[in-house]
């Protein structure tokens, strides 16, 4: 969003809006229920803002298209007796947009069985008929977590969230259910840790954020941690100067 970045900036400087955004961005593990003793689990993403800028665009092509055809019932187009080649050109490229949304959109399933203990990740594409799927043994996961992605600067905050999945293997790592939420992206990573029986509900947010210049990668969870490291570093640095 435009500016948001920039008010961000500032006011996250500020000691007591980090603690309430933390404090808000928070899960309680309690709330989040699951069933144990089920065979597996099943969390989907339905890409419901493409689908509605998809109805968006071919509801207005077929507007158009509707007064091309009839002439001098339109209401909101004047001049339909015409034809001018513009109007058919908006036409067009209503539709080519809507029909890009579509084809773009896919249905996302993270699914967790403890029968076969495999932890699957399918994509379908419902408007190009094309699922792409990967599977990993539950035995490689290492732990889950959040990561934090997109571009923020001054200007521009495209960042979302996705829950990652650390294997001890290649690709090293999954992500799984995108989304703009971080609130949501932790619940989702407590339900698969609650389902694989983890204690310890301690997320880390890894962020891959960049400016749209170079790329940077910082654990939010392990801020404070990584400062003290460099203070350290400093200090140790200067005694052996001296």
């Amino acid at each position: 969003m435009f500016g948001r970045g920039a008010i961000l900036k500032g006011i996250s400087k500020n000691p007591n809006f980090r603690r309430y955004y933390n404090q808000f961005n928070e899960v309680n593990p309690r709330t989040v229920r699951v069933d144990y003793l089920a065979k597996d689990i099943t969390i989907r993403r339905y890409p419901w803002a493409m689908w509605i800028a998809a109805f968006f665009f071919i509801a207005s092509a077929c507007y158009v298209a509707f007064h091309l055809i009839t002439g001098s019932r339109g209401v909101l187009i004047t001049d339909y007796d015409k034809h001018w080649w513009w109007q058919y050109m908006l036409m067009i490229i209503f539709y080519t947009i809507g029909s890009c949304f579509l084809m773009a959109s896919k249905i996302e399933k993270v699914k967790i069985c403890k029968v076969s203990k495999v932890l699957s990740k399918s994509q379908w594409y419902p408007f190009r008929c094309k699922v792409k799927s990967k599977k990993v043994p539950l035995e490689n996961i290492e732990s889950i977590g959040v990561v934090r992605r997109g571009i923020i600067n001054q200007t521009t905050d495209s960042s979302y969230y996705k829950v990652e999945v650390k294997l001890d293997c290649p690709p090293h790592r999954l992500d799984v259910l995108e989304t703009g939420s971080l609130l949501k992206a932790k619940r989702r990573a407590i339900m698969l840790m609650k389902f694989l029986c983890y204690q310890n509900f301690d997320i880390e947010v890894r962020d891959e954020t960049w400016d749209g210049y170079r790329p940077r990668e910082k654990s939010l969870s392990r801020e404070n941690e990584d400062r003290d490291d460099h203070r350290l570093l400093s200090e140790e640095i200067s005694d052996s100067q001296n």
